[in-house]
């Protein structure tokens, strides 16, 4: 961890007072080790599951699965049509409970680094005046395009049995979260490449655009301000302020 708060530091300490640079690399601490226990819970749910049995016909591999996220993590989520008319899909819980504080679900898709977002800003005023400037960004973005759908792929497919399906399906959800005013928060969390065996990794579903540390991981979560259950034993639709301020939706700058 001491890597990823220096890192922090060297990038916080000239706009921030020192005691406001404390209190964040303690905040940041904290949801360094919230994540990894999250992450910790997920796998030993995969191990419990018999790990490498594959999912056979009928309905026990998914009532199985269901078991296993609840079992794991306290809670389950799933998605379903939004409570909002015309938002599409929503993210429900359906059984357990979050706690105030606890991670939700992580967020899947790129993690860009403001460096990435300025060239590609300056490559799209290029290419407006030179198709070879253009195709040039094209090739830059090419890498980062194939692992994120290297990533989906990944996602779709899941674990090699049905529990583990469930339980990488479980951990990426935080894209389809709907928006409500005081709902619950995204964060993004620096973690030590070092600190994340693959054990752990295989369920980080956020790809890095590149131009970041080779030994960080930069993982956007969701995280309950308040308790989160389904309401008189019914799935209940959970929501996500995405605020007003980028760095709160998930942006590292």
């Amino acid at each position: 961890m001491a890597s990823a708060l220096r890192w922090l530091g060297a990038r916080l300490t000239a706009v921030q007072p020192e005691r406001q640079l404390h209190r964040e690399q303690a905040r940041l601490l904290h949801l360094q080790q919230l994540l990894l226990q999250y992450l910790g819970r997920l796998a030993r749910g995969a191990e419990c599951s018999g790990g490498g049995a594959s999912g056979g016909g009928g309905g026990a591999p998914a009532d199985a699965g269901q078991a296993s996220v609840q079992a794991a993590l306290g809670f389950e989520l799933s998605v379903g049509p939004s409570t909002i008319p015309g938002a599409g899909r929503g993210v429900f819980i359906t059984g357990g409970c979050c706690p105030a504080g606890g991670i939700l679900s992580l967020y899947p898709g790129l993690v860009h680094d403001s460096g990435d977002v300025e060239e590609q800003q300056a490559a799209s005023a290029l290419a407006e005046d030179a198709s070879v400037a253009g195709a040039a960004a094209g090739a830059a973005s090419g890498p980062a395009c194939s692992d994120h759908h290297q990533q989906a792929q990944q996602l779709e497919g899941g674990g090699s049995s049905a529990v583990e399906q469930a339980l990488v399906h479980q951990a990426a959800l935080g894209n389809l979260f709907n928006h409500r005013p005081g709902g619950a928060r995204f964060e993004l969390v620096p973690l030590p490449s070092a600190a994340v065996p693959p054990a752990l990794a295989r369920f980080l579903p956020a790809v890095h655009a590149g131009g970041f540390d080779s030994g960080l991981h930069w993982v956007p979560l969701v995280l309950a301000r308040r308790p989160v259950q389904a309401e008189g034993g019914r799935p209940t639709e959970v929501w996500v302020d995405y605020g007003v301020d980028a760095h709160n939706l998930g942006y590292h700058f």
